[in-house]
């Protein structure tokens, strides 16, 4: 998580630059990734990520569309709030990418062999685990430590022996 952060304050200390500005800024920095087919094969996207499997199929990669040109801040704390309330399936900076809409940060995340759970044991799981968990529909929230995470579904989640494991949701912070 350390990594996510130090890159979050060197984003966030660096003046607004053009696409073009960052690609080189991240090329200098060797965290830029020419080809997402080099880490994996193409597995999935949805309107905010293009999923890639490791060759090895021990990792996920994700590559996250920022809300807005240059958003990276956004995403890497999306991220960090993401492992601090999901620690089994916490993401790690890989590198950043062009991908369609333009440059985007891609993030590391351990795959997990399993099913989606039903959404009744989602909100089981969460309950156990000192979350306090709203459901409409078959959307999921749980509130936790001056966090909400959102988004939560069965398609958000696997069950391996037993175990169930958030690995995807979007993120807020409920306290200031």
């Amino acid at each position: 998580m350390e990594q996510l952060e130090n890159w979050l304050l060197r984003i966030q200390n660096l003046s607004e630059r053009s696409e073009r500005e960052w690609r080189k800024y991240f090329m200098r920095n060797k965290v830029w990734v020419e080809d997402l087919d080099s880490l994996g094969y193409f597995l999935t996207s949805s309107h905010e990520s293009v999923v890639y499997k490791g060759y090895s199929e021990k990792e996920i990669y994700k590559a996250k569309k920022n809300r807005t040109e240059g958003d990276f801040a956004r995403v890497i704390k999306d991220a960090i709030l993401h492992n601090k309330l999901f620690p089994d399936t916490s993401y790690s900076l890989v590198g950043f990418t062009d991908y369609a809409e333009g440059v985007r940060v891609i993030l590391k995340q351990n795959y997990i062999e399993g099913q989606h759970p039903g959404n009744d044991q989602i909100i089981e799981y969460l309950n156990n685990n000192g979350y306090e968990v709203e459901r409409e529909g078959n959307m999921i929230t749980a509130r936790k430590g001056g966090l909400m995470a959102c988004d939560i579904y069965s398609k958000n989640a696997i069950i391996t022996d037993g175990k169930i494991f958030i690995v995807d949701c979007n993120i807020k912070c409920t306290e200031i």
